[in-house]
């Protein structure tokens, strides 16, 4: 469906499943991102227990650029949908 590469507000209020297919879409990267983040954190530490600060420090630098953010990133685009939705809801019980 072209609704999950597009963030196209018109189309998530015209599609009527729109929202929740975005918002599953979303689930899959993030669990890749933060299973990456959590194996790569510990070749951090590993690194750190054996005294090779530069290369724990890169390493951390990198995880956090190339999985943390992505994992915050996709959890607000969620929270926000989330929130649309529900308000969505609210106006829509308001009629």
């Amino acid at each position: 469906r072209p609704i999950l590469w597009s963030v196209n507000p018109a189309l998530l209020r015209s599609q009527r499943d729109a929202r929740q297919a975005l918002i599953r879409a979303t689930q899959g990267p993030e669990a890749g991102h933060l299973v990456i983040f959590v194996v790569i954190s510990g070749i951090t530490l590993w690194a750190l227990a054996r005294g090779w600060w530069d290369t724990a420090a890169w390493l951390l630098l990198f995880n956090v650029l190339h999985n943390g953010y992505p994992v915050l990133s996709l959890r607000q685009i969620r929270d926000r949908l989330h929130r649309r939705g529900e308000r969505s809801h609210k106006a829509a019980r308001a009629y």
